[in-house]
């Protein structure tokens, strides 16, 4: 049962000062469901799909619970009793359950969907180690940037490179354009120095940042950015259009298998460490 049904979910209907009202020109009316769409929509793709769980997770226990949706009558009560809940059902990592469901609360008392901030004085749980870590050893990338060296396509190597030394999720690696390869010259006791930053647009959270190359990493990516003759550094199949990221997860997941490595466990994200 899930109650993101849009015939399930009421209407809350705001105006400026946050008091229900039918006859304020300022008034705006979401119901739950478009209020959680208008919070998704901020979130990396990645994030949605584990905050989305973990929400309708609690929207279906609170309707149990309470016989009723998510309205103004929400209080902090009611998210330390969920809490509990999780934890006794034997839930470990507890801190992407508290964080997604306060973030979600913020969001709703910021469209004045809840009279008050609930989620004040709620510690974030720390995180747990993964119960299954990433570990990669230096060795291992050592390979896979050996195994990279003997593809005649350069972007084998330059994909491996950003992984490794810029730490790059998958989806931010896919979108990356030529143009976000940054080589910067700054004059030091009479000699040009250059320097290498990759352009981070869209990351985590929607936000821009930009990453600092070791010299001889950054002089290789550039070089390789400055050969193409196109927008995106890894140009997919189709005009003007990225190498779609299962295609990069794919081929990180080939050269695992591949005899010189021989762990077809590891994937993309074993480089984020």
């Amino acid at each position: 049962m899930s109650f993101f049904s849009s015939s399930a979910t009421p209407s809350f209907v705001v105006s400026g000062n946050g008091a229900d009202s039918s006859s304020s020109s300022d008034e705006e009316t979401y119901t739950l469901r478009e209020a959680l769409d208008l919070f998704f929509e901020k979130l990396a793709t990645t994030t949605t799909a584990a905050y989305k769980q973990r929400i309708n997770d609690f929207i279906q226990w609170y309707g149990k619970e309470y016989s009723r949706m998510i309205d103004r009558r929400l209080k902090k009560k009611h998210l330390l009793r969920f809490f509990v809940h999780k934890k006794n059902t034997g839930t470990r990592q507890m801190r992407i359950v508290v964080v997604s469901i306060k973030s979600m609360c913020r969001h709703l008392f910021k469209l004045k969907m809840l009279k008050k901030d609930i989620t004040i004085g709620i510690p974030d749980p720390k995180q747990l180690p993964a119960a299954n870590e990433r570990k990669m050893t230096p060795d291992t990338v050592k390979r896979f940037f050996a195994l990279a060296n003997t593809k005649r396509n350069a972007s084998y190597w330059a994909q491996i490179a950003l992984l490794t030394y810029a730490g790059l999720r998958i989806k931010v690696l896919s979108r990356l354009k030529c143009a976000d390869i940054k080589c910067d010259e700054a004059q030091k006791d009479g000699q040009i120095e250059k320097s290498y930053t990759v352009h981070v647009r869209d990351g985590k959270g929607g936000k821009e940042r930009y990453c600092g190359l070791k010299k001889e990493v950054g002089e290789k990516l550039y070089a390789y950015a400055q050969s193409l003759n196109t927008t995106y550094l890894f140009p997919g199949k189709k005009e003007n259009q990225p190498m779609h990221s299962q295609s990069i997860s794919g081929r990180i997941k080939r050269m695992a298998k591949h005899k010189s490595i021989g762990q077809p466990h590891i994937s993309a994200h074993y480089f984020r460490q």
